[in-house]
């Protein structure tokens, strides 16, 4: 089946989350319990953290249409299909991460074998004309450089009008003095080709800001064809309870920040990151800013 022809104009998405499944992930830079015992259930680790916002994703994203569809694969030295269907039902794809664990601490990654996974989900599809896919690629791991794609798959794909992809990049913070950042560029560089060679990706890093990683999610959940280049992608945080009265005595809260993402063809070090809020934003009105943005 060809993947070529181009129908896909508004047409509804089957999103493919790549999990990374390193040991990295284990790690707690973007814990919400820092500091602050009374929030024990708050996600942990880099990988809870991922699951909660690809939960909360999803379930903001079934609210613009409830067609969408979803599936996840884990990332070790290679891509691995779970052979999950595609499905509208949030709960199913939540219960399915509960089972993922970091399991590893591979030195290699192949793009290539991603590109072969997005490929035979799609080809598999007996409705693959009435959708558009997208990889969201979760990337973890700050010092082992991807492979870069070679093979004829990955050419397909990456020049497939129905095909789209985005990276997230989970890293340590390093100084940019250091050799470790001199690693951390070039797994940065390695993964822009997983980018696609017609359709702007959405390039997403960070080492340790929440916020951020909540305005990324927030930023994804527009639909590729309809969405601008990130460089002029702006996101509004809202307070939920903005335009509500405040009660007598009361203090108006407002907390709203725009943000604005960076081109994802620069590098760490000319990449305009917007400053990480002053401070904590209640998950509410995250949650709004999910709801309200694609």
């Amino acid at each position: 089946m060809s993947l070529l022809p181009d129908r896909s104009c508004g047409l509804h998405e089957k999103i493919i989350f790549f999990i990374d499944l390193h040991n990295e992930m284990n790690g707690s830079e973007l814990s919400e319990t820092r500091g602050n015992p009374h929030r024990s259930n708050a996600p942990q680790t880099r990988l809870d953290f991922i699951k909660k916002v690809v939960q909360l994703f999803i379930n903001c994203k079934q609210k613009l249409s409830k067609n969408h569809a979803y599936t996840i694969c884990g990332m070790t030295d290679v891509a691995i299909d779970f052979e999950i269907p595609f499905t509208t039902q949030a709960d199913a794809i939540v219960r399915q991460m509960r089972n993922l664990r970091p399991s590893g601490d591979w030195d290699s990654f192949s793009l290539d074998s991603l590109f072969t996974v997005c490929e035979d989900k799609m080809v598999n599809c007996q409705d693959m004309e009435n959708y558009v896919y997208r990889a969201i690629i979760i990337y973890g791991r700050s010092r082992v450089r991807p492979t870069v794609p070679t093979t004829a798959v990955a050419r397909r794909m990456q020049h497939s009008p129905k095909f789209y992809s985005d990276v997230v990049f989970l890293h340590k913070k390093v100084g940019k003095e250091s050799d470790a950042f001199t690693e951390l560029q070039s797994v940065f560089d390695a993964l822009g080709h997983a980018e696609h060679n017609k359709h702007e990706s959405y390039f997403l890093e960070t080492a340790t800001q929440t916020q951020k990683l909540y305005h990324f999610f927030a930023q994804l959940l527009a639909h590729p064809q309809q969405r601008p280049a990130q460089k002029n992608f702006k996101c509004l945080l809202r307070n939920a309870y903005e335009n509500q009265t405040p009660a007598s005595g009361s203090t108006a809260h407002n907390t709203s920040a725009t943000s604005t993402s960076s081109s994802s063809a620069t590098s760490p070090q000319q990449k305009n990151h917007s400053p990480e809020p002053t401070s904590p934003i209640p998950e509410h009105e995250l949650y709004d800013t999910m709801n309200s943005v694609a």
